[in-house]
């Protein structure tokens, strides 16, 4: 993926036009504005990245740690220090809360306490969704879902208009139907996981 040029004031700015508001030239400015956006931005982005997007898929390959889990499960490993969101282990998906996988035969892997455990053997092939920070690694497509939902979160203290807010929502429900669009195109037929947060944004 070509590396873009936007920046955290870009699509702060992006958000604050959209509603109407005053422009910023940091997120550390004194004015309103750049208060509420600084308080939002590092949750929403997070909460924006548990969407399946290409650029922020990463693969991995995983030591066993030398402690085995107490019981039921015989391997366990340290998730990636950027991990997010879990999106393939071995050859099973997970449920969307990352909770547990259960396959035709028996639960595969769970999470606990930041580790996978698992009876499959190291090393541990998965794939995930990285906490990417770095704007210029963001694609277009996200980089205005992100700045919608910035705004959506920050709608009410800095324009105390529901309609406004109803207006952005609809506008983000039309930007995830798109994306989702694009992700068909992009890659070959493959199942992709599922839940009611995917399901009701992209109807």
């Amino acid at each position: 993926m070509v590396a873009n040029n936007v920046s955290e004031v870009d699509i702060a700015n992006f958000s604050l036009t959209r509603l109407g508001a005053g422009r910023i030239l940091s997120l550390n400015d004194t004015s309103e504005q750049a208060i509420v956006m600084n308080l939002f931005y590092e949750h929403t982005r997070q909460a924006c990245l548990s969407y399946n997007w290409q650029f922020a898929r990463r693969r991995a390959s995983l030591a066993e740690l030398t402690e085995a889990p107490a019981f039921e499960y015989t391997h366990q490993y340290a998730l990636p220090s950027d991990f997010l969101r879990l999106y393939q282990v071995d050859i099973y998906y997970p449920q969307y809360n990352n909770s547990l996988v259960v396959s035709s035969n028996s639960q595969a892997y769970t999470i606990e306490n930041n580790k996978i455990l698992t009876n499959i053997e190291a090393p541990l092939k998965i794939m995930y969704t990285a906490d990417i920070v770095d704007t210029t690694q963001f694609s277009p497509m996200f980089c205005r879902y992100f700045a919608l939902m910035l705004a959506h979160d920050t709608c009410e203290q800095l324009t105390q208009s529901n309609t406004k807010k109803e207006a952005i929502a609809y506008e983000i429900k039309e930007v995830l139907k798109t994306c989702a669009m694009i992700d068909r195109t992009q890659l070959p037929p493959r199942q992709e996981p599922t839940g009611a947060f995917i399901d009701s944004r992209i109807g």
